[in-house]
């Protein structure tokens, strides 16, 4: 009976801090979205057709812009801080939403290594994929996308 006890109570404890955790989700470190200019984003800046900016906010822009679309798992405790950091590190990597902080030469340089990161199909990241198939680029995508960096 004392044995029972004590795993219900631990059992208890554990889902009681998984739910303060669960309610403590980090905070995004982004730009607040009222304050973000569009005409500094890339597709702007490089006047992108409107292929090729479907295809960077379905399959980009959660992580390398600052207007994300956050799933579910958000908000969710360890989910949440998973995505906080490939949020932080995308935007460190690359961010769309401020492209017009790049000189023309470092424009053309992330433009060529997203190209080489598509073809090489590293990005979208594998574990992204499954929950957002939305995100998946077909061949003829990547194909369009580095035709049209390279011509930048």
């Amino acid at each position: 009976m004392k044995r029972n006890a004590f795993i219900l109570g631990g059992v208890v404890a554990i889902a009681i801090l998984l739910a303060v955790l669960s309610l403590s989700r980090p905070t995004e470190n982004g730009a607040v979205q009222s304050h973000i200019s569009r005409s500094a984003s890339m597709e702007v800046a490089l006047g992108a057709d409107p292929q090729i900016r479907d295809t960077i906010h379905r399959a980009c822009y959660d992580c390398h812009s600052d207007r994300p679309r956050y799933p579910w798992y958000a908000s969710v405790w360890p989910s949440s801080s998973l995505v906080q950091h490939d949020r932080q590190t995308g935007l460190a990597r690359l961010n769309f939403s401020q492209w017009d902080r790049l000189s023309p030469e470092m424009s053309k340089i992330r433009l060529m290594d997203a190209c080489a990161m598509m073809s090489g199909d590293k990005m979208p990241l594998w574990y992204y994929r499954p929950l957002h198939p939305e995100a998946h680029l077909s061949p003829q995508e990547v194909q369009h996308f580095c035709a049209w960096a390279q011509a930048q």
